[in-house]
């Protein structure tokens, strides 16, 4: 918003399959985190059914951003992610010290996910056939003050 408050969150979901899809919130925050649910329509993984749950919890970003995401079913927590991390100057400096502090970090993250597949498989844990995408790219999953029910 112009006062620099939080209107709308807007999360992206990749997977190996070389899909995505985004979930689009806007925001409500009563003691600076915004919270929010919406249920899965993308399909992510080969391990994990799509009857699920996204729960987000955010801070907002200032000189600091925090993000949680419970992927929850029936029966409780699946997967738990989270990432926190501190606001830097955007400078050719800074971006050079990124690469070079992370190098090859998406052929390690995408190996560490085919290696974490091999082990489910291996043992025995059941595929999940892969459904079509949603229609959509963006599933507006609203809530809060309504700003997006218009749009």
């Amino acid at each position: 918003r112009p006062d620099g408050t939080l209107t709308a969150v807007l999360h992206e979901v990749s997977n190996t399959f070389g899909q995505r899809h985004c979930y689009l919130f806007d925001t409500q925050s009563a003691d600076g985190l915004v919270r929010h649910s919406v249920d899965k329509c993308f399909y992510v993984s080969p391990f994990i059914e799509m009857d699920m749950t996204y729960n987000f919890r955010i801070r907002p970003p200032g000189g600091d951003v925090a993000v949680a995401i419970h992927e929850t079913d029936a029966d409780g927590t699946l997967l738990f992610a989270s990432f926190s991390g501190r606001r830097q100057p955007l400078t050719a400096w800074s971006m050079l010290k990124a690469f070079f502090s992370y190098p090859l970090m998406t052929l390690k993250v995408i190996g560490g996910i085919h290696w974490e597949a091999l082990k489910l498989w291996r043992k025995g844990v059941p595929l999940v056939a892969r459904p079509e995408p949603p229609p959509n790219l963006v599933t507006n999953a609203g809530t809060g003050n309504g700003w997006m029910r218009n749009q």
